[in-house]
């Protein structure tokens, strides 16, 4: 079965590292400034819902005062 030992660990940070391509892929290339970014599939999901969040945030709080989108 793959999902045991060391293929689990291999297919968990390839999961996370398609949601890293998928932020890429969004215009978003976030880099770690210490360590590295998680291998954990569902660390990386609330990554990037938190910095599409935040993105939608300054969006919104500039077309309310009326200046230019990022």
């Amino acid at each position: 079965m793959l999902a045991d030992g060391p293929h689990a660990e291999m297919l968990r940070r390839e999961e996370a590292e398609g949601v890293r391509l998928n932020l890429r892929r969004d215009g978003f290339d976030i880099q770690a400034s210490r360590g590295g970014l998680p291998d954990n599939p569902e660390a990386m999901r609330e990554l990037a819902a938190h910095i599409r969040q935040q993105v939608e945030i300054a969006v919104a709080s500039g077309k309310a005062e009326g200046t230019p989108p990022l």
